[in-house]
């Protein structure tokens, strides 16, 4: 709209180049876009204040294709980090499931550092998502990079070792604190919904994301009972 009513009388125009074409909003239009992608079309204009006005667009220009690739490959992390903790967890479940082997036989020091290691991938997670919300949209295809599916058992290991002695008891309050700040902004955030328990925020999490629920295989065997 600034050079249109310039055209093409402000501009000289290299030698091939039909002036009377520029004279459109079209021409405008492509003016503006080839000033914007610091692209050289043979269009130069003769005052120096449009000069001025056709180099502020190109550097805007520029910043907004930095900006744009810059905030495409910063989101990339914040999925691997969720599909990092959610192919731990699965893989701990497979563990539990397949191995004959229960949490609760090892010792606290070693529950302790597991939990915690949960922990701190959860609350990355959560803080990487409160600045790119974005990413919850993302749908893996692979059930054991889920975070929708598996998060869940990370819920009931957390709530069934909150009686172990020690460090041990503090980690499962710290990685059941860590699912429910997580699980309170996808509501507040993404959701907008109001639900009564941590249970229904699983489900429609799950749900949200097709996905179906993963339990700890101590959950899973009183149900079957």
């Amino acid at each position: 709209m600034i050079y249109w009513p310039h055209l093409p009388e402000a501009f000289t125009f290299a030698s091939g180049l039909n002036p009377e074409s520029y004279r459109t909003i079209k021409g405008a239009i492509n003016l503006s876009l080839a000033s914007l992608m610091t692209l050289s079309t043979g269009v130069y204009p003769k005052e120096l204040w449009i000069q001025l006005l056709m180099g502020i667009e190109a550097v805007f220009g520029f910043a907004l294709l930095t900006a744009s690739v810059s905030w495409i490959l910063s989101i990339y992390p914040v999925l691997e980090h969720r599909r990092s903790l959610a192919h731990e967890a699965t893989l701990l479940h497979f563990s539990e499931v397949n191995g004959n082997r229960d949490l609760d036989e090892i010792s606290d020091s070693d529950l302790q550092q597991l939990l915690m290691g949960f922990v701190g991938q959860v609350t990355t997670h959560r803080n990487e998502l409160t600045q790119f919300p974005i990413t919850y949209y993302f749908y893996e295809e692979d059930k054991e990079t889920a975070l929708a599916g598996i998060l869940p058992y990370l819920s009931d290991i957390a709530k069934q070792r909150l009686k172990r002695n020690g460090a041990a008891g503090l980690a499962a309050i710290s990685l059941g604190g860590a699912v429910d700040d997580y699980l309170k902004f996808i509501c507040t955030a993404i959701l907008h919904r109001d639900f009564k328990s941590r249970e229904e925020i699983l489900q429609a999490y799950a749900d949200d994301h097709m996905r179906q629920i993963v339990r700890s295989p101590k959950l899973q065997n009183r149900q079957k009972a």
